[in-house]
């Protein structure tokens, strides 16, 4: 079972990365990392954290260094948002990706000061608004498709720590 999962996330860091060559300036793997967390499961979503950053840093979708900041950020905020909010339900997604836009901005403009890259800044709030929506819709997408994957069982300990 953990070679069809270690395939599901072939194929979804495969339509990821066409979504974003087909919208430059979003994050299209993000929404995998929250599925993951859905999940419990701790070590997939570090592998799939690490594959994603490389990911990003090598197709200069965000500003170079900003990747890591904008996973451990979007890990953190989900795990806050869960404990206080029903993270069941598309209205949160839909509101936590708004949020995430928004920091996503913030970081872009962070490291952007320590560099001397001068940008279009209304670019990055048309990028806000298309990750807010491309967020939503990918999260959607793949937390069903996810659920029609058959689970590895629990004894198969190579992606399941911490359930």
């Amino acid at each position: 079972m953990w070679l069809l999962n270690i395939l599901w996330w072939c194929f979804f860091i495969v339509i990821g990365v066409f979504i974003q060559a087909f919208i430059p300036g979003i994050d299209a793997l993000v929404p995998g990392v929250i599925v993951s967390l859905y999940e419990k499961r701790w070590q997939q979503t570090f592998w799939l954290c690490l594959v994603f950053i490389l990911i990003q840093e090598g197709t200069s979708s965000l500003v170079f260094g900003a990747a890591p900041l904008w996973y451990i950020t979007t890990i953190v905020m989900f795990i806050l948002g869960q404990r206080l909010f029903n993270a069941n339900n598309f209205f949160f997604i839909l509101c936590f990706g708004a949020i995430l836009s928004l920091v996503r901005i913030l970081i872009v403009l962070l490291i952007m000061q320590v560099g001397t890259d001068n940008q279009d800044y209304k670019m990055f709030f048309n990028d806000a608004i298309w990750q807010t929506f491309i967020f939503s819709l990918v999260w959607c997408v793949a937390s069903r498709l996810r659920k029609i994957l058959p689970q590895t069982k629990k004894t198969d300990n190579l992606y399941t720590l911490g359930n």
